[in-house]
């Protein structure tokens, strides 16, 4: 396929899938997972959960970080029982730069092509499994 010029979306979408991985890489390499199963980002220099402090029960994202460490530690099934919805985070994290790959060296400007997973559906099973993960912390993991 001859070569044309690209939109400044294909570009960012690119750099978007290179900071996935990077992100990954980073977060692996200096991070390890909380034995609590929430607390790993505070390692990053962020406060502890202000909810969890106030409540005593996880918020939605408790345990996302901690999910996506252990996933990039190789240890998928505890990354799921941890938090659900940080482990499928994680493996989309992993998967997006190859998609976006794989679609630029087909030719396909990755600005003009909106891929089949970007729709309503899409999003509002996403928010359904980041619900239903919470729902998890709070009934099977609380804490």
């Amino acid at each position: 396929m001859p070569f044309r010029t690209r939109s400044a979306a294909h570009w960012v979408c690119l750099a978007a899938a290179a900071a996935c991985w990077l992100a990954l890489a980073v977060l692996g390499a200096l991070l390890e997972p909380a034995p609590e199963g929430h607390g790993t980002h505070t390692q990053l220099g962020l406060p502890p959960c202000r909810f969890f402090e106030l409540t005593g029960w996880p918020c939605p994202g408790c345990g996302v970080t901690t999910a996506v460490v252990l996933a990039t530690h190789g240890e998928l099934a505890r990354a799921f029982v941890t938090q659900p919805f940080g482990a499928a985070l994680a493996l989309g994290m992993a998967m997006f730069p190859v998609w976006a790959l794989v679609q630029a060296l087909r030719g396909r400007d990755l600005g003009e092509r909106r891929p089949a997973w970007a729709n309503r559906t899409t999003l509002v099973a996403a928010a359904l499994l980041a619900l239903g993960a919470w729902a998890y912390r709070l009934i099977a993991a609380p804490g």
